[in-house]
C-alpha cells in the first residue's frame, strides 16, 4: 500500500499544480479504505457509475470540476442459449488487452459492464465477441442500475469477538491456523489488513479471508444458556 499511496500523493499535487481534474484507474476497497488521509485538503469523489459499486475511480480536482469518466455498456448476443458471467465477460475485455485495472463492476444479470470512459472507442470498434459468440454494443445510461448482494447465511457458536475465534468458527479450523492466517496478513476487516489476533470485531463488520472468501456478521445479539455468542454470518456469493 505504500506505493499506493505514494501514487495518490502524487495525483494531488498534480491537481493543485496544474489546477486539473485527474483521475485513478478503479480502486479495489481496499484501496478505497486508504485515500482519505491523503485526500483532506483537496475535493475529490469516488464513481463507479451507478449506485452501491464495488470498485470505484478517485477522481481529484483542485479546481472542484468534477468530470465523470466510467461507461457503462450493455452486452446482447445472438445465441439464446449463451450465458454471460463475470468470467467470460472480464476475460474478453481483458483479451483486448485492457488491463483488469480499467475495468469496473460487472453485473452479468442485466448483462452490463463498467469501463473507463477513455476506451470507450476500443469498445465499440473492437468488441464483438465473448468466446466464439458474436455480441453487439450498445452505450447505455449506468445509474439506473444497482449492485445486490447476495449471501449465504450460516451461524456459528463463538466464546468471545476476538478475531482469531471468529475466523476459526467461520472456516472451521483450528484456532492456530487462524492465528496463522491472520498473523501472515491473510485476514482483512472492514476492507483492512489486520495482523491482531485479539481484535473484537461487532456487527456488520465484514472479515476477507483469503481462498475462503468474504463474510459479514449479520447479527452478535443472541446468547446461548452457557453465554456464548451466536452469530449470524452471511458469506457474500
Amino acid at each position: 500500500m505504500k506505493k499506493f499511496r505514494k501514487k495518490i500523493e502524487n495525483l494531488v499535487l498534480e491537481s493543485i499544480k496544474n489546477n486539473k481534474t485527474y483521475s485513478t484507474n478503479f480502486l479495489t476497497l481496499e484501496e478505497q479504505t486508504h485515500i482519505n488521509d491523503k485526500l483532506i485538503y483537496i475535493p475529490y469523489i469516488l464513481d463507479g457509475g451507478y449506485s452501491n459499486p464495488e470498485l470505484k475511480r478517485l477522481i481529484v480536482s483542485y479546481n472542484n470540476e468534477f468530470v465523470k469518466n466510467v461507461s457503462c455498456f450493455e452486452i446482447k448476443t445472438m445465441d439464446n442459449n449463451f450465458t454471460l458471467t463475470h468470467q467470460n465477460i472480464l476475460g474478453s475485455l481483458i483479451a483486448l488487452g485492457i488491463s483488469k485495472e480499467s475495468i469496473g463492476d460487472i453485473i452479468p444479470s442485466d448483462n452490463v459492464f463498467f469501463i473507463k470512459t477513455e476506451l470507450d472507442d476500443l469498445i465499440i470498434t473492437e468488441f464483438r465477441k465473448i468466446g466464439s459468440t458474436i455480441i453487439s454494443i450498445n452505450k447505455v445510461d449506468g445509474s439506473n442500475y444497482e449492485r445486490i448482494i447476495n449471501y449465504q447465511d450460516f451461524t456459528v457458536i463463538t466464546k468471545s469477538l476476538r478475531l482469531d475465534l471468529v475466523v476459526s468458527k467461520i472456516i472451521k479450523k483450528s484456532r492456530e491456523q487462524s492465528k496463522e492466517l491472520i498473523e501472515n496478513d491473510l485476514v482483512k476487516v472492514n476492507h483492512k489488513s489486520i495482523t491482531n489476533n485479539t481484535k473484537q470485531v461487532k456487527s456488520n463488520d465484514i472479515i476477507s479471508i483469503r481462498k475462503h472468501g468474504r463474510f459479514i456478521i449479520k447479527d452478535d445479539s443472541l446468547r446461548t444458556k452457557k453465554d456464548n455468542i451466536v452469530l449470524t454470518i452471511g458469506k457474500f456469493v
